[in-house]
């Protein structure tokens, strides 16, 4: 797979396919890392509770198994995102007999270490939904202001200025007299300067995608006993 390194260049994410996947992922992944924590702090209160009976330890070996299948699942996700290598399977233990295998996955770091992909998944996944759709927000924000009207704005006595056209009209507080003032009467200087903002920042936000999403899948390597490239 190709891969989307740090030195390929500021402009290359927004001609790469796997940075706006990796976008989408930190935008719409955040209620994948609320249900991976869920699942921890259910799965493992319920299965210890229920332990003095057949269905609990049941429910423990079926717990941890299905923990290993689901991390190393978003783990390769995030890694396909970005084009590196992802987790691959911790093999099973070797055992035979229910007490055996349950011991034996019990002592298994992968299954420790799935646990704590799962957990971690959950402040990654609020750091990234926050911290990337703040910078969407702000860069779309930046773009807005360099496409607004100015060459027809009209100066209010309130301080806020007036932005007429024949498709959109609107009053915009932009703060005080004397730099409204300004910027009615300069409208190329912010033009300029808040489109390029809006565009870096939209450049910058893809980068953050990115980088969130390959620190994740080098997480799963870790924890899961295989390093990413």
């Amino acid at each position: 797979m190709s891969k989307l390194e740090p030195e390929s260049g500021f402009f290359a994410p927004a001609l790469s396919p796997r940075a706006y996947g990796a976008l989408l992922y930190q935008i719409a992944g955040l209620p994948l890392a609320m249900a991976a924590f869920v699942w921890v702090i259910v799965g493992v209160p319920l299965s210890l509770g229920l332990s003095f009976i057949g269905i609990g330890l049941l429910l423990g070996l079926a717990y941890l198994l299905a923990s290993r299948g689901l991390a190393v699942a978003q783990g390769r996700l995030a890694a396909w995102l970005v084009g590196v290598d992802g987790p691959t399977a911790p093999p099973l233990p070797e055992a035979n007999g229910f007490w055996a295998r349950l011991g034996a996955l019990l002592k298994d770091p992968a299954s420790w270490g799935a646990q704590a992909f799962l957990l971690l998944r959950m402040p990654l996944g609020v750091l990234g939904f926050a911290m990337v759709l703040t910078l969407l927000l702000l860069s779309v924000v930046a773009l807005g202001v360099g496409l607004l009207p100015w060459q027809q704005a009209e100066l209010l006595g309130d301080g806020s200025v007036f932005f007429g056209a024949p498709s959109w009209s609107g009053t915009v507080d932009l703060g005080s007299h004397s730099a409204v003032e300004w910027f009615v009467k300069h409208p190329g200087p912010i033009r300029v300067t808040a489109g390029a903002l809006g565009f870096v920042g939209l450049l910058s936000t893809l980068h953050a995608a990115v980088a969130l999403t390959r620190a994740e899948a080098r997480a799963a390597c870790a924890l899961l006993r295989r390093r990413s490239r």
